[in-house]
């Protein structure tokens, strides 16, 4: 185990971290100052030294005031994660958002939607073969008992 220094972790809290397909961009969220609300994604990008350089803040059409989480960016640059301050069902829900054809600027983020965000907070989603199946922690009564692992796979 190895512990990634500055500028990515500092005196604040860094949590769910997810690297780029080509291993360039790490993606995570943290509270620290400066950021848009209390919880933010944000991205390094890997140094020829192999250190990771400066910081970057994601713009605000992925951040918002409220609290974002748990980022998974696929081979695509989709970048899945789960939002309090976009538009929810209630609670954390789970968003996804795609570069646009420069490849510089993300787009307007899309709610997943029912049955997989519910009023509850929904944010633990892996996506797998660019989006075509995931994995998620659900809350459901059909369950063995608190949350569970459930295998979502989506139709074109």
């Amino acid at each position: 185990m190895e512990k990634i220094k500055k500028p990515v972790n500092t005196n604040s809290n860094e949590t769910h971290a997810t690297l780029s397909h080509d291993g360039e961009s790490l993606y995570f969220v943290s509270d620290r100052d400066g950021g848009k609300g209390g919880k933010d994604i944000y991205k390094a990008k890997l140094m020829k030294d192999s250190t990771w350089g400066k910081v970057q803040i994601l713009s605000s059409k992925i951040n918002t005031s409220k609290d974002e989480a748990t980022p998974f960016i696929t081979k695509d640059n989709t970048l899945y994660f789960s939002s309090k301050g976009h538009n929810t069902m209630g609670g954390y829900d789970i968003f996804y958002s795609k570069k646009d054809g420069s490849g510089n600027n993300w787009g307007k983020p899309e709610n997943i939607g029912y049955p997989l965000n519910t009023t509850k907070d929904d944010k633990y989603f892996a996506p797998v073969n660019n989006g075509k199946y995931g994995y998620i922690q659900l809350l459901r009564e059909e369950g063995y008992g608190e949350f569970d692992i459930y295998k979502i796979t989506f139709e074109e």
